[in-house]
């Protein structure tokens, strides 16, 4: 079947609008801490963007796209050029390194033992390079190589078998389904390419093969449309459109909070999604009905309002779960609120959507980790004046190594970790929820609580977070109670803080330290961390090591770290050199800030209020 109704199915992805942001009241409490050792960062350079792992196989949305050319065609360009194809080379669209697959192709090419580049080589997106460059060129030679290749991967890999179990998963199958798409939109198909075709769509189709409820599920249903829609198989279509109703409310929750708890899979979820409907609503073989697609553009407004909440001021979005730290957000969004917070786990504000020097912070909590989540619950990052300065561990791959396991624990993130006697039966409940929040056009108070698992008492976490708009100071409050026999009595908690690398951090004086940037030309302030005990005032120790983050793909970098321990933490992050009073008076801890301009800002903290 020739290419007629093949013209547009899907592959750059769009744009969505519009609405969001929760909030509430508040009134905050800090203490003033210091300490002597020096944790000397190593630079690093200024990182490459880089492309969102084994699930972006698409390129970013082009300006101005050729209309000429089949969408199911495109998604190539970051896998090489006709050239490096031609010599048996192939860019791995993740380390961006050159692979050598050989002519003949070796199928079990895998040099860097990569958990991803298997999805890229089964997917043959590359193939549709040769589909676009015979479309450009007229080159025949061009089109034989891709039937050649298609053809090469179906006598090789044929079968789902144990030796290429990596080839029969959801995202190379729907990679392939595309690429044979892209072949069928310019010539008709030879009956072995077109029993491949078949063979992978009824693959997809079986629900156990299905990824349900995750950006996987959505790109085998997006190739089920594309290929069905072109080939006139309504089953495929019919199959697609059900799951990705049944999928929608779980994917895009009624907040526009995406299920798969990172921030780089929320953007990604959000363009794939508004692609996914423009594709349905272009075949002639499915309809919308208007109150559907209705709400799947209201959730998706959502989303794309989540996203900008999640962006820093420097464009970039805070690394929550598997989120690479380089990872372009939605910066058009400022006529939002500075505060949006989320019941289903996440809470962000900034002082100012226009100023990029503007201080930007974030909050995590809510249901246990799945996809890719994190074990991050209570974890805080912090943003000011144009740089990251509390940091999370982010993401480097999804090798299932030391590093890996490291970046998902709790070890990689600024949470508090119950410590001493209960500490074996300390771990992380998997849930935890939002007690309490309250904003206003100066200050957000945010608190978060481990969730008490059923069928065991456990030492649960609290933590208070109070930011402070004007100063651009931020303030946690936390502690731990462990079950007794006769009710819960304190736990030791240790309060760690993971700086970015770009700082050289050092102890000066009990319970504070100092945060110099490393690049002279960001080194005007020095942002600085406070630590007291709020029922004394007194100033906690504050211990200096080294911990780790990622800075890209399979990269990983020494960061400095300061860590409190205590029964009672309160924190107080500063954008500069400001010093901090605590003083207790009538069971109130009040607490000065003063930065280097003299301005002075207020905090207090109490027994029945808390921080405020």
């Amino acid at each position: 079947m020739i290419a007629s109704k093949a013209i547009a199915f899907v592959t750059a992805l769009v744009t969505a609008a519009t609405v969001l942001a929760s909030a509430l009241l508040a009134t905050v409490l800090v203490a003033a801490p210091a300490n002597a050792n020096t944790i000397d960062a190593t630079p690093v350079p200024t990182p490459v963007t880089v492309d969102e792992a084994p699930t972006e196989i698409e390129p970013e949305p082009e300006q101005n796209p050729d209309q000429t050319i089949p969408s199911s065609c495109r998604g190539y360009t970051i896998m090489g050029e006709k050239s490096l194809w031609d010599s048996g080379l192939v860019i791995d669209p993740v380390s961006k390194q050159q692979i050598f697959i050989g002519n003949p192709i070796n199928w079990r090419t895998n040099p860097t033992q990569s958990r991803s580049w298997p999805i890229y080589l089964h997917g043959l997106a590359w193939a549709r390079g040769y589909v676009d460059d015979f479309l450009k060129t007229g080159n025949q030679d061009s089109l034989n190589k891709a039937i050649e290749i298609a053809r090469s991967h179906d006598a090789n890999v044929t079968k789902p078998s144990r030796a290429y179990q990596e080839a029969w998963s959801d995202h190379p199958v729907s990679l392939r389904l595309t690429t044979l798409a892209c072949i069928a939109a310019v010539t008709l198909l030879p009956n072995d390419l077109q029993k491949m075709m078949g063979q992978l769509a009824r693959w997809q189709m079986d629900d156990k093969n299905y990824f349900r409820r995750h950006n996987h599920g959505l790109m085998q249903n997006m190739s089920l449309v594309r290929s069905g829609c072109q080939q006139a198989e309504q089953s495929w279509v019919n199959t697609a459109w059900r799951r990705m109703k049944d999928d929608f409310e779980f994917a895009v929750n009624a907040s526009g909070v995406n299920n798969e708890q990172a921030t780089g899979y929320a953007f990604f979820n959000w363009r794939a999604w508004e692609e996914a409907l423009n594709e349905i609503e272009k075949c002639d073989l499915a309809s919308i009905p208007p109150e559907t697609r209705e709400e799947f553009n209201r959730r998706l407004a959502l989303l794309a309002d989540f996203n900008a909440h999640a962006t820093q001021p420097d464009g970039q979005m805070v690394p929550i779960g598997d989120t690479l730290v380089n990872r372009i957000g939605i910066t058009d969004r400022t006529q939002l609120p500075t505060t949006a917070i989320y019941q289903d786990g996440y809470a962000f504000g900034r002082s100012s959507w226009q100023d990029p020097n503007a201080m930007h912070w974030s909050v995590r909590f809510g249901p246990k980790r799945k996809n890719h989540g994190h074990d991050d619950h209570l974890a805080v990052t912090y943003f000011a004046d144009g740089t990251r300065v509390l940091i999370d561990g982010a993401h480097a791959g999804y090798d299932r190594n030391s590093d890996r396991a490291y970046l998902i624990s709790k070890a990689a993130h600024n949470t508090p970790v119950v410590t001493g006697a209960n500490a074996a039966i300390a771990y992380e409940p998997g849930t935890s929820q939002l007690t309490s929040s309250y904003t206003d056009e100066a200050r957000t108070v945010v608190t978060v609580r481990d969730k008490q698992p059923k069928k065991q008492k456990k030492p649960l976490r609290t933590r208070t977070v109070v930011v402070d708009y004007p100063s651009k100071t931020l303030v946690t409050f936390d502690r731990a109670a462990g079950p007794t026999k006769k009710g819960t009595k304190p736990a030791t908690i240790s309060v760690p803080w993971a700086f970015a690398p770009d700082f050289i951090v050092t102890g000066d004086q009990v319970g504070r330290v100092s945060a110099a940037h490393s690049n002279l030309e960001r080194a005007e302030k020095t942002p600085t961390l406070h630590a007291f005990d709020p029922r004394d005032c007194q100033p906690l120790s504050i211990e200096l090591s080294n911990g780790k983050a990622a800075f890209g793909w399979r990269q990983l970098v020494e960061t400095p770290r300061a860590v409190i321990n205590g029964t009672q933490v309160l924190s107080i992050i500063s954008p500069d050199a400001a010093t901090v009073q605590c003083v207790v008076s009538n069971g109130t801890a009040t607490l000065t800030v003063t930065d280097e301009s003299g301005q002075t800002t207020s905090f207090f903290v109490d027994a029945v209020n808390g921080l405020r």
